[in-house]
């Protein structure tokens, strides 16, 4: 009994090839991190070795994989830049100095 094959997660579900889903797919990613769909193209060519309109199904599912590791990466960015990532660390609480840090001056930075 013949197997369905494995469908990508980040494929969605809809009509056409699948290979027109996965590029419709890849753009959608790529506008994720704010690219305009020339530099999405651009990107797949170069990752790829091959022209946009001749990128199979291997290829596409390629360009897919990068870009969620991009989007991945861009959001650890944001968070920690938010400071959620670095709430998450335990570290000196307000007020009280960190270890290793000596002084009495209050935290008052040295006069001239």
């Amino acid at each position: 009994m013949p197997t369905e094959p494995r469908r990508s997660p980040w494929l969605p579900r809809g009509r056409g090839s699948r290979r027109a889903r996965l590029r419709r797919a890849t753009l959608r990613l790529g506008a994720g991190l704010g690219w305009p769909s020339a530099a999405v193209v651009a990107f797949a060519e170069a990752l790829t070795g091959t022209p946009w309109s001749r990128c199979d199904e291997a290829e596409l599912e390629r360009v897919g994989r990068a870009f969620r590791a991009l989007l991945r990466t861009a959001g650890a960015g944001a968070a920690e830049a938010a400071g959620a990532v670095g709430r998450a660390r335990p570290g000196p609480q307000r007020g009280r100095p960190a270890a290793g840090v000596t002084g009495g001056g209050g935290g008052a930075p040295p006069g001239p």
